[in-house]
């Protein structure tokens, strides 16, 4: 897998990856043996559900809401083409681990394109739901989870994971996914741009957010982790468009307006990323 960082287009740093490294065993199997779901938990209503969950002393603060149904076909269909070029990143013969994969769309494409990936999550309703997909997935706290395969895994994927974290959490969280990490693994990090009108608003109204990061930020979280950033910018694919019929194309030109306005070209997208690679060991 040559040249496997590509340019996503959009606002574009950092170098790429080398040439893939040699061909490491795939995830033990043991790993699938590893999830022991709970019974699914009848659904309730994802719109006024923001409760947090009661977790242990030490343990990762992951505070999210649970999520409506929605049309499953659509979110995959969606996954497919704005996280394709992610999975890019990784090394097909290397275990991969996502923390918090939700509904599991990201996790499930990449298994199907012969990834070998995991899902951590602390939530039994999404573990056995995930499960009953026939995805690879363990009910555990993802810190602790890190800790106890170190330097075991190539990639490790944070997709709308690290906004929930509570900043007290946030060097635990970087440190262990560091720890896990082969020599040479990469860490993929998306979170949403709060420097666009819609994102700005949608960032605050949802409770489960506790942390907003720039480029800036998320670069000096990768840096402070021991990792080099690899790649770091804005998701172009996720771009505001305004659209041409006549109900809509007046107020999308204002809100395009204003948010360039506002925040310059940044205000254009909703997601950005940023990719560290492990080169060396931490310091002390």
């Amino acid at each position: 897998m040559g040249g496997v960082f590509r340019h996503l287009g959009g606002h574009h740093y950092g170098r790429g990856l080398p040439r893939a490294r040699a061909r490491r065993p795939r995830l033990d199997a043991a790993f699938v043996d590893l999830a022991r779901p709970e019974p699914p938990v009848r659904r309730r209503d994802a719109r006024g559900d923001h409760s947090r969950r009661r977790q242990g002393r030490g343990q990762l603060q992951l505070v999210r809401p649970e999520r409506a149904g929605g049309d499953v076909s659509a979110s995959y269909e969606r996954t497919k083409l704005i996280r394709q070029k992610y999975v890019k990143y990784f090394d097909k013969a290397e275990p991969i681990v996502e923390v918090g994969f939700g509904d599991g769309m990201l996790m499930k494409w990449m298994q199907e394109q012969g990834y070998a990936v995991i899902g951590v999550d602390r939530n039994a309703q999404w573990v056995a739901r995930a499960s009953r997909r026939d995805l690879r997935v363990v009910e555990s706290d993802a810190v602790q989870f890190l800790l106890e395969h170190e330097a075991k895994f190539g990639g490790i994927v944070l997709s709308h994971v690290i906004e929930h974290v509570p900043v007290e959490r946030n060097e635990a969280l970087i440190e262990a996914c560091f720890r896990s990490l082969m020599s040479n693994g990469v860490i993929l990090i998306i979170t949403p741009n709060v420097h666009t009108l819609s994102g700005a608003a949608d960032f605050w109204n949802d409770p489960s957010h506790v942390r907003a990061y720039t480029l800036d930020s998320l670069r000096r979280l990768l840096t402070d982790g021991g990792f080099e950033v690899a790649d770091l910018g804005f998701d172009r694919d996720t771009a505001f468009r305004v659209r041409k019929d006549p109900l809509h194309f007046p107020l999308d030109l204002v809100r395009w307006g204003l948010g360039f306005v506002c925040f310059g070209s940044a205000g254009r997208f909703s997601e950005v990323f940023a990719v560290g690679r492990k080169v060396r060991p931490r310091r002390a």
